[in-house]
């Protein structure tokens, strides 16, 4: 701004005329003078900060020359030499200032102008700022820069630089070298420092931080209102304030944040990016988070967002939601009342959710421990899983739990597909609506019912407290107790069965094949019995009837409490106890048969050695064969045609109270007693005796 007021310029003319000339012109007491009251103006300036700036040497040898301008300074530009000190009153207006080298300039009234440079170092100190010049710009090479109300101006401090703003800044921030920035109210415009050295740059901002921050060196920046611009940091970062919002943060090293809250806004996902990060948060955190290595998250609220460590470990703790997934390229430790997204850890998983977790992939390399309310989701588990929940749910796309090893325990019900390739086990404290399959050692618990199969690599051990709806197969060992089994148990080696009862699906006849063992049922047994080890003993005990057929290839002891309705064949010998028995009998060797009431079936004992007895109410139509020496007492042999079966004994006796009403052969000595007997008799052995009446032939001795 130009005036054509020629006295005046003529004054001004003189007046900067005298910035050139020696020291000597310039009085020391004024010197010292205005030295002492840019002391007293920093002193006071720093009775306000927060933070410890130094003050630059105000000795008088320091500063050559000083010009006065009691009331105000005007021109188009002011331009003087070095090592200058420059005070004006009440105001200073000029289109520019330039300080060819160190520099203080003082101004108790407005600045009113757009450029300003100090080439040296630097000491600038106003009070008031005209609103007319954003835009304008102050440089200073370094120093210290005071605004003690407000600043429109851009600033820029070459080197290392303080700079302190006792109220509202607006322009631009740029220092090149080790900086502190204070800021009395908002920080409106961007803020970029250079490389410094000896320690982190450091602003503090009172009120709102509007501007982006871009730094070339490490930074504590704290902000007691909000945040609202982006960072880039090169260095590390740490960083307070009260909320963050719709704000990126990228720091190349370690980035420490305590903020009240993180917001979006609806087309903005906050990014905080690091090396490494320590992000704590009062309230709320929405934001997307990455850091190359270790990330730990503490959020008093909810959390939004992803977590990602490339090959770090991820510990958060969230004391109410988290949604969004969670990546780490080490192991990951979260704790959070709800959690919804998908887990994947190259390593280890530590998860305590109080009520839901859901997740479409929980994913570890390693082992996982989960402790949750409700698993909604599905695992894969590449080590040891640890994992426990009230129930675990079945959904659209949630439907398995696989692991290497390890266990799973639902305190109610699980409706998740279970796989465990090695050894495992699996503890359902109610219902199991699912498939579980452990391909070594493993123990499967239930505490209501199974609808699912169970499938058992190796040894196992499976408790079915009720309905047990689908197959259960073991491997190896096995020992299986139910309440009432649906479908078949199958056994590769000794087995110890327990059953309420057993009842034939409509689908499919049951079967309970083992080894060799123990098998019981409380109630009636549906199943057919199979036995696959010869050399090996098996004790069946049935609490009702047995409907099913008996196979059993070794010896058994068979006790049936009420009647069997199936036939039962025995490899070798052993016993049979029933109340009734309604299909054939085969032992391989001698045997105890003890039929309390009824026998209709055919009856073949092969026996090599031993002896034989055979207890039978009555036998109907009943053809019986058996080698060896057998001792055979009955109530009654009765037929509907008398005659038409056959009894075969080797050697023995056959004692009946009432009749025989069948054809009766013996190849050694015989003791044959009844009262009648319907039938042809034959004898081999001439020593042998019958007592009954024979309403047939009878040979014996040839």
């Amino acid at each position: 701004m130009k005036k054509s007021y020629f006295p005046q310029q003529m004054a001004y003319s003189l007046l900067f005329t005298l910035l050139i000339l020696p020291t000597s012109w310039a009085k020391s007491s004024t010197t010292e003078g205005l030295l002492a009251k840019v002391a007293a103006e920093i002193k006071e300036a720093k009775s306000k900060m927060t933070l410890d700036v130094k003050v630059p040497d105000l000795s008088p040898k320091a500063w050559k020359v000083h010009v006065l301008a009691e009331e105000e300074t005007i021109s188009d530009s002011i331009e003087v030499t070095g090592g200058t000190l420059l005070y004006t009153g009440n105001r200073l207006k000029a289109e520019r200032l330039i300080v060819h080298g160190d520099g203080i300039l003082l101004v108790d009234g407005e600045l009113l102008c757009p450029e300003i440079d100090v080439k040296g170092n630097g000491i600038v100190i106003f009070k008031k700022n005209s609103v007319r010049y954003y835009g304008g710009q102050m440089k200073v090479g370094s120093g210290l820069v005071i605004a003690k109300s407000e600043n429109n101006l851009n600033l820029r401090i070459r080197k290392d630089g303080a700079y302190y703003c006792g109220g509202e800044n607006k322009g631009e921030i740029m220092i090149d070298g080790l900086a502190t920035i204070e800021i009395k109210g908002n920080q409106e415009g961007n803020i970029i420092i250079g490389e410094g050295k000896g320690r982190p740059a450091i602003v503090n901002v009172k009120r709102n931080l509007k501007g982006k921050v871009n730094s070339q060196q490490s930074c504590d920046i704290a902000v007691e209102d909000d945040i609202f611009g982006h960072m880039d940091i090169k260095g590390n970062l740490k960083l307070s304030g009260r909320n963050l919002i719709a704000s990126d943060i990228t720091v190349s090293e370690t980035l420490n944040a305590k903020l009240n809250s993180v917001i979006s806004k609806k087309d903005k996902q906050n990014t905080l990016k690091a090396k490494q990060a320590t992000i704590s948060t009062v309230r709320n955190n929405v934001s997307d988070l990455h850091t190359a290595l270790n990330l730990t998250l503490k959020v008093g609220g909810s959390h939004q967002g992803k977590m990602t460590s490339n090959t770090g470990n991820i510990d958060a703790t969230i004391t109410e939601n988290s949604k969004g997934d969670i990546a780490a390229g080490n192991s990951i430790k979260a704790v959070a009342s709800n959690l919804f997204g998908n887990i994947t850890a190259a390593n280890n998983a530590n998860l305590t959710i109080k009520d839901t977790l859901e997740s479409y992939l929980l994913k570890t390399g390693k082992n996982a421990t989960v402790k949750a309310g409700t698993f909604k989701g599905n695992a894969d588990i590449g080590g040891k899983g640890d994992l426990s929940a009230v129930d675990f749910v079945k959904g659209e796309f949630y439907y398995q739990v696989k692991m290497d090893h390890g266990s799973l325990k639902a305190k109610k019900n699980n409706e998740l597909e279970i796989a465990v390739a090695k050894k495992g086990s699996v503890n359902v404290g109610q219902n199991n609506r699912a498939n579980i399959k452990i391909g070594a050692q493993g123990d499967v618990t239930v505490g209501e019912s199974n609808t699912g199969s169970i499938i058992i690599g190796d040894n196992g051990i499976v408790k079915v407290k009720r309905e047990q709806m689908d197959v259960i197969y073991i491997g190896g060992t096995g020992d299986v107790e139910a309440g009432r089994a649906h479908k078949s148990i199958i056994v590769k080696k000794e087995a110890k069965i327990k059953l309420g009862e057993s009842v034939d699906s409509y689908y499919d006849e049951g079967v309970i094949q083992i080894a060799n063992g123990l098998i019981t049922t409380i109630g009636k047994n549906s199943f057919d019995i199979q036995t696959t080890s010869a050399d090996k003993n098996t004790k069946v005990t049935i609490g009702d009837y047995n409907e099913g057929n008996m196979d059993i290839v070794g010896t058994a002891d068979i006790a049936v409490s009420r009647d069997q309705t199936g036939k039962t064949n025995v490899g070798k010998g052993g016993s049979l106890k029933a109340r009734s028995h309604f299909g054939n009998i085969t032992f391989g060797d001698a045997a105890n048969i003890d039929i309390t009431n009824l026998l209709c079936g055919n009856l073949y004992v092969a026996a090599n050695k031993g002896t034989t007895t055979v207890n039978i109410g009555t036998a109907k139509d009943a053809n019986m064969g058996i080698y060896g020496l057998c001792n055979m007492k009955t109530g009654d042999i009765s037929n509907d045609k008398p005659g038409e079966e056959t009894i075969f004994i080797q050697t023995g006796s056959l004692i009946s109270k009432n009749n025989i009403e069948s054809n009766f052969v013996a190849k050694g000595a015989m003791h044959v007693q009844a009262r009648n007997i319907y039938g042809n008799v034959d004898i081999g052995d001439p020593n042998s005796k019958v007592d009954a009446i024979v309403k047939g032939k009878v040979t014996v001795g040839k």
